[in-house]
């Protein structure tokens, strides 16, 4: 295994493999949490918004907008989805109506590894 060879080498290895761990480790409690966000073009909105879920934000940068979101457990897709950007478009509209006026520019997903627990482990090679 990678980890082997490292640990002959460095008296400490620290993982930060994200999903990699899965395959270079064989870590399957390591998992991914899907993340779907829109980017529009509303230069009026200048303000963060976010609901007390933290589910439905809206953030303005520099260039767009971004719009979110989702997390999905388990889920390796990084294809976007139609009918989730309109779910996204839904919340965040609700949030701020002056949305419906934004063009969309992207939908972009993400994968975010995440597992139960952190793990520490010492082991002597």
């Amino acid at each position: 295994r990678s980890s082997d060879l490292l640990q002959s080498q460095y008296d400490i290895v620290v993982n930060c493999s994200g999903l990699g761990s899965r395959e270079l480790l064989g870590d399957l409690q390591v998992y991914p949490v899907q993340g779907q966000v829109l980017k529009v073009r509303a230069p009026w909105v200048t303000h963060f918004i976010r609901d007390s879920s933290g589910s439905t934000y809206i953030y303005p940068g520099m260039s767009s907008v971004t719009l979110g979101g989702t997390r999905q457990k388990d889920k390796w897709s990084l294809t976007p989805e139609a009918s989730i950007n309109k779910e996204i478009m839904d919340r965040c509209c609700a949030l701020e109506p002056s949305l419906w006026g934004a063009q969309e520019t992207v939908a972009m997903v993400g994968l975010r590894p995440t597992r139960l627990a952190v793990t520490v482990e010492i082991g002597r090679a």
